[in-house]
């Protein structure tokens, strides 16, 4: 007769042979992602991309998320040329077709062991980024392009959260006046202030006055967790950070406080999952039932039949997939102002509510403001992120497109 304890016991052997399997599959990079993941906190952001591109190539299920975690590393370090390439080589893969990547093979047993493609949200973002690079280089029709991507990426979201991807929106709007297409524009501001109406950096005044526009990043991505019969579903809960909003000041002139442009949380909780919930709920109540079942007989000494349906039930896959792009931030929000050109000192204090983080605060010297077109900023939010000069010294140079040719008139960087 099998004892409790000698069922237990082989339940963990064979957890332990399967977890074994896959850290071998895995261990190459494991060390330099990891490496890579605690640059990136502490704001060493080109040796994070260094350490992220050891896996960058690796044609295995994490492929998309290795080049996730180079363009994240890239972008906020101002190396957006590399940024560009890693993003468009992930979207690729997102969208369906990966190009050179036919070697990867999707494993169909196991969710987690599936070719990562990332929620509607995650590929939204990728395409957001992207968008941003090609901004930055004036080139407004692959811009607009890229920005439109993301809202497609959106279109799977659940019903009534479709084209709310409102920051995608806003940018697709100023593309076209760029373009000269005025009408346009104002369509997609309007689905823009559709998401939110009470956002003052949407609105006409704001749009046609105002010449510097900040992205602003707050905060941690969503957290993807297991839930349900065996872990077989997941659910999102927002990542634990402080900072609610931001002000900026320009030598000493307060531009105002930013507004929220698009909440990762919200969108990651409208992603449009249904059918694969009932799927992965169905393959959790089986597993769960086939446990219990090949235990019960194995207790009652009921012959083969217990230690096989046991085996199969440990053995049978049904833990959801909780990989998640989890370098990005919680929020997007944007400011913008009317400067007059010249060289200013910026000072950002990211608020917990109305109460200024002290340990947040960044400064900024010597950030230009160009006497002709649109000067645009990126930042991110982080505890004791150093202050200095702008650009930060592992940004390349402003303007500058791939080859060296003049990119747009705006001037930005990533501090």
């Amino acid at each position: 007769m099998f004892s409790e304890s000698k069922t237990m016991r082989a339940a963990g052997i064979l957890a332990a042979a399967v977890a074994c399997a896959a850290v071998a599959g895995c261990a190459g990079g494991a060390a330099s992602r990891t490496a890579g993941r605690s640059a990136f906190w502490q704001y060493d952001y080109a040796a994070a991309q260094k350490l992220f591109a050891e896996s960058q190539d690796r044609l295995d299920r994490n492929y998309v998320l290795y080049n996730l975690e180079v363009g994240s590393a890239a972008f906020e370090g101002g190396n957006y040329y590399a940024a560009r390439t890693a993003f468009e080589r992930a979207a690729q893969v997102m969208r369906g077709y990966g190009g050179n990547t036919q070697g990867i093979i999707s494993l169909i047993a196991n969710e987690s062991a599936k070719l990562y493609k990332g929620d509607p949200y995650e590929q939204a973002m990728a395409n957001f980024y992207d968008g941003l690079v090609y901004y930055r280089w004036g080139d407004w029709r692959n811009a607009r392009a890229a920005f439109h991507q993301a809202l497609m990426a959106d279109q799977s979201s659940a019903e009534g959260n479709k084209e709310d991807f409102a920051v995608a929106q806003f940018m697709i709007g100023k593309c076209y006046l760029k373009l000269g297409e005025p009408d346009n524009a104002r369509i997609s501001f309007e689905k823009a202030r559709e998401k939110y109406p009470n956002n003052p950096y949407f609105s006409d005044d704001a749009i046609n006055s105002h010449n510097v526009l900040l992205i602003i990043q707050l905060g941690r991505a969503p957290v993807k967790t297991q839930t349900g019969l065996a872990g077989s579903n997941d659910v999102y809960e927002g990542g634990r950070y402080r900072e609610t909003g931001a002000t900026v000041c320009a030598n000493g002139r307060l531009l105002g406080q930013s507004a929220l442009a698009v909440d990762l949380l919200d969108q990651a909780q409208a992603s449009g999952r249904s059918a694969k919930d009932t799927i992965q709920t169905i393959k959790g109540g089986i597993k769960t039932g086939l446990i219990a079942a090949g235990a019960q007989q194995m207790t009652d000494n009921r012959g083969a039949a217990g230690p096989i349906m046991l085996l199969a039930g440990l053995l049978m896959p049904a833990g959801a997939d909780i990989r998640n792009w989890d370098l990005l931030p919680g929020e997007v929000h944007v400011l913008s102002a009317k400067l007059e050109p010249g060289s200013y000192t910026f000072k950002i204090d990211f608020l917990d509510g109305s109460t200024p983080l002290l340990d947040y605060r960044q400064v900024w010297f010597h950030v230009p403001v160009n006497a002709d077109g649109e000067t645009v900023l990126f930042f991110r939010s982080g505890r004791e992120k150093a202050n200095g000069n702008f650009p930060p010294p592992q940004s390349p140079k402003f303007g500058e497109a791939p080859g060296g040719s003049s990119g747009a008139t705006a001037t930005e960087g990533t501090p």
